[in-house]
């Protein structure tokens, strides 16, 4: 593309198509003391290089470290209702209290191990979820009986601790 007035090309810049530019602001490189391209984070301030030779990647890690970016994924926002107000709160999805959460639901309703497996109960898991663990019918019974110890092992440090004589 040749300029009718200069005789030089024209430089077209392309498009940003990466979503991590909705959590940067681009600095431009001129205002930079070793003229390179710096990208400066909206939440917290942090200034990266942005070159296109660098890549995203230092960008996309620091989006997911960023101490001041409360809400990781708007997919994560949830709004939980208690009693009389509503509140906005960032989740992070832990597997480990997910499958504390699934035995417990197990026990306090007295279910069946294989309630784990039921097609529907996995298609409303993988629905509000879709990297969500699936277990099986075996591996919430070992979780309950883990459950069932750790209980048990508290009880018994709570009646050591107690003085007087039990029968």
């Amino acid at each position: 593309m040749e300029s009718a007035q200069s005789g030089k090309k024209k430089v077209q810049k392309r498009r940003k198509t990466s979503d991590v530019w909705n959590y940067f602001d681009a600095l431009p490189a001129a205002s930079q003391p070793d003229k390179k391209l710096r990208a400066k984070c909206k939440a917290c301030g942090a200034k990266y290089i942005a070159e296109s030779s660098y890549g995203t990647g230092n960008l996309r890690t620091h989006i997911k470290k960023c101490p001041l970016n409360s809400t990781r994924d708007i997919g994560q926002m949830l709004i939980s209702a208690n009693e009389r107000s509503m509140s906005v709160s960032a989740s992070k999805f832990c597997p480990k209290r997910f499958r504390e959460l699934l035995v417990a639901s197990v026990i306090k309703h007295d279910l069946p191990f294989r309630y784990v497996e039921y097609d529907g109960v996995r298609e409303t898991m993988k629905y509000l979820r879709s990297d969500v663990p699936v277990i099986s019918r075996n591996t919430a019974k070992a979780d309950v009986i883990k459950l069932h110890l750790r209980e048990k092992q508290m009880v018994k440090s709570m009646l050591d601790v107690c003085q007087g004589e039990f029968v």
